[in-house]
């Protein structure tokens, strides 16, 4: 029986999650139900709507929109998460834009394209899948302002459908695992902007 291309996708996307799954499985049993981890991250389970979403929690030492900025580099956004390998705006259109992906599997081993929708407010950015791999991919950063806007509290939340051929369990194993990391490389990129920035200008941010 000859597949579909489409169909040739989606079974290769799941046979990559399947195996970047049990590649990181052992870190995420590792991790337990501990709901802390390193740099000061928490993470949990929460039901958004219809769905049981992965959220990461972080206090960073930066003003949210140093940290937006940060998140909406697209330029630069491989050089601050090293999972991935490619970042292009492929269309724009007011506070959204399409942005293709190429992120690797854990041990670089694979990698995996998709396109996401991304909608950009002041304080929040959400997204959900167009197409590639995948059958679902959405989730939101949330930046809320503390200490009188000098940091920010960062909510990282995901869901991701893998489609037939891969567990849920096994999906949000590796999202439990990499989520705290994304956070620490977001932390410590928009805490270093946030220092240069008082060095130059040490009277402009509050």
């Amino acid at each position: 029986m000859k597949l579909s291309s489409r169909a040739l996708t989606t079974y290769g996307a799941a046979l990559v999650m399947f195996f970047t799954m049990l590649s990181a499985s052992q870190e995420a049993n590792a991790m337990g139900n501990k709901e802390e981890v390193p740099h000061g991250i928490t993470s949990c389970e929460e039901m958004i709507g219809v769905h049981k979403y992965q959220v990461s929690r972080v206090l960073v030492k930066a003003a949210p929109c140093q940290v937006q900025s940060v998140l909406t580099d697209y330029e630069h956004t491989t050089q601050v998460f090293p999972e991935l390998k490619k970042c292009q705006i492929v269309s724009e259109s007011g506070p959204e834009k399409n942005i293709a992906f190429t992120a690797n599997a854990p041990g670089s081993l694979f990698s995996f394209d998709y396109v996401l929708q991304v909608r950009e407010i002041p304080g929040y950015i959400e997204w959900h899948r167009v197409s590639g791999a995948f059958k679902q991919n959405e989730g939101f950063w949330k930046l809320e302002p503390t200490d009188d806007g000098r940091s920010t509290l960062v909510t990282y939340a995901k869901f991701i459908d893998g489609g037939l051929f891969v567990p849920q369990m096994f999906v949000n194993k590796e999202l439990k695992a990499s989520m705290p990391q994304v956070l620490a490389n977001l932390k410590v990129s928009a805490e270093q902007n946030s220092r240069v920035a008082h060095v130059d200008s040490p009277n402009k941010l509050r």
